[in-house]
């Protein structure tokens, strides 16, 4: 399995569904009622609960002469639930359900509640398929489009909520209602507190530009014709939800013998250079040694709820001593940012000295530490091997020079056996091209736009001698996003800045994406 796609077996087990059996996601004391006058307005007096834990909604619908029949991916011994695993196509397992739920013929209903966020984005073109298999003519599902508690462990996917919808209708399932259950969503401010920051966070930047409407949402879906054969529906679905990309990369990639993959990370920067290699390497052949000093604290939460729920393996440290070089020698080692340039870079420079004297092939995927001149030093790489996108860097830093300690000195050494002229893994991500139509990314229709601008901005701090500027810069961009309405501005902070100056832009079009959002997203920027 890929290293990019959720294990739900590290997730979901028995003990999981055991001390769940009489847990629901919802107020039992307002959907129940809501859905059985829903039911009612529809002519329906059955329903089929699709991953409906063990059972409590059909419970509770029994007040209301409602019969139902409930699937889970699992059920408890004694349970009359149907085991049934949404994110997997199997016509066989469907027909079985059809069977169980409608022998006589007759109206039901379709709920799918508290499930879809949950399921990895590669399996969704699977559940859309099998719940516009189910469905009779109604289908009612709940689609949160925030992280989950635990730093997103469990929201596998978010997705604004127009995607979804377009997802739906690629299985010819037409939107009839949105927001159907006003009651049951809800407005949540979370404590701000540790506990909750990747939330309050995510809130902040509104990168959907949903907050105000609260979750989850609510939706009622008719089917409107046959549902697609499974593997023309996933091929639409992989579209909308930004898979296809990944499928396209490893139908050029082979893995061809036993290499072993330890990425290396140290930066803030690092996480958005080396997450292109995990939609292309299995799980089983990555590992991560994080050195977690010089990463912010919500990043880096954001990357280890990332890699946690994908099952791969995470070695975080501080000391370099700290490391098992006996499970690591003779492995692969791939950095994104070591280099003399700063201390971030020169703990990770360390790392990849030290992995070279334990038998280690090492890579360095450039990631723009030059050509600017770094002053008092001269600039040199650890790795045999870095990645470029071109030779104009190597010459630049071997033939520039600039005056350390009274010395004339050049601004780096770069060996001729280091460099590759091949760029990075996230060149390879914008070589196959952009994804479109970027307002399923953020939640804007995109017919209401000429156009989409991502904009960076980076707070110098003074350095270089430039001022610090950031409180003009978000008064000349609120001017000029204000000015030109019919432009769609995507406000990218750089990873080492907050999003704090930025936040208050309350514009319909701008959102932010950080470093945070696009991790807890799975939104790499090589994608926007």
């Amino acid at each position: 399995m890929y290293a990019c796609i959720t294990n739900y077996d590290s997730l979901y087990n028995d003990a999981y569904r055991e001390r769940r059996a009489d847990h629901t996601s919802f107020d039992r004391g307002v959907l129940p009622k809501e859905i059985a006058e829903r039911c009612s307005q529809l002519n329906c007096t059955r329903l089929l609960d699709v991953s409906g834990g063990q059972g409590n909604l059909g419970k509770d619908l029994a007040a209301w002469n409602i019969d139902t029949v409930t699937t889970d991916i699992g059920s408890l011994p004694g349970s009359d639930v149907i085991p049934f695993n949404l994110a997997s196509h199997s016509q066989a397992a469907t027909e079985e359900i059809l069977r169980a739920r409608n022998p006589g013929g007759g109206a039901y209903l379709t709920t799918c509640l508290d499930v879809l966020e949950h399921i990895d984005r590669e399996h969704l073109g699977a559940a859309v398929h099998n719940l516009a298999s189910l469905t009779d003519k109604y289908l009612i599902v709940s689609i949160s489009t925030r992280p989950s508690a635990f730093d997103n462990l469990l929201h596998c996917t978010l997705l604004p909520i127009n995607a979804w919808i377009k997802a739906f209708e690629a299985a010819n399932m037409r939107l009839v209602e949105m927001d159907i259950f006003p009651d049951a969503q809800l407005k949540i401010d979370f404590p701000v507190n540790d506990d909750f920051a990747p939330i309050n966070h995510w809130q902040k930047a509104d990168p959907f530009g949903d907050i105000a409407d609260g979750e989850p949402r609510y939706l009622l879906l008719e089917k409107a014709a046959t549902t697609p054969g499974y593997e023309d529906l996933l091929g639409k679905v992989d579209q909308i939800t930004d898979v296809a990309y990944r499928r396209l990369k490893r139908q050029s990639f082979q893995l061809k013998n036993d290499a072993f993959f330890n990425f290396n990370i140290h930066h803030s920067q690092d996480w958005s250079l080396l997450r292109p290699f995990l939609d292309v390497l299995p799980r089983d052949r990555v590992r991560f040694l994080i050195r977690t000093d010089y990463i912010p604290s919500l990043h880096l939460r954001s990357i280890r709820s990332f890699l946690y729920r994908n099952n791969v393996p995470v070695l975080e440290y501080n000391q370099i001593e700290e490391l098992p070089w006996s499970l690591i020698k003779g492995q692969i080692i791939v950095s994104a940012a070591e280099s003399t340039a700063g201390i971030s870079h020169l703990k990770s420079f360390e790392v990849v000295a030290t992995a070279r004297l334990h038998g280690c092939a090492t890579f360095l995927v450039q990631h723009g530490v030059w050509p600017r001149a770094i002053e008092d030093r001269v600039l040199t790489f650890a790795s045999h091997r870095i990645l470029t996108w071109g030779r104009e860097e190597k010459r630049r830093v071997n033939e520039k020079w600039h005056s350390t300690l009274d010395t004339e000195v050049p601004w780096g050494v770069f060996d001729d056996d280091q460099e590759v002229a091949i760029g990075s893994a996230k060149l390879c991500d914008q070589l196959i091209g952009p994804f479109t139509p970027l307002g399923l990314k953020f939640g804007y229709d995109d017919e209401s736009y000429s156009k989409a601008v991502v904009v960076g901005a980076k707070n110098v701090h003074g350095r270089w001698s430039l001022p610090a500027n950031i409180p003009q810069f978000v008064d000349e961009f609120e001017k000029l996003a204000s000015d030109h309405a019919d432009t769609f501005f995507v406000l990218r902070p750089h990873p080492a800045d907050s999003i704090e100056p930025y936040a208050d832009l309350k514009l319909k079009n701008v959102r932010i994406l950080d470093d945070v959002i696009s991790a807890l997203a799975d939104m790499p920027i090589n994608r926007v």
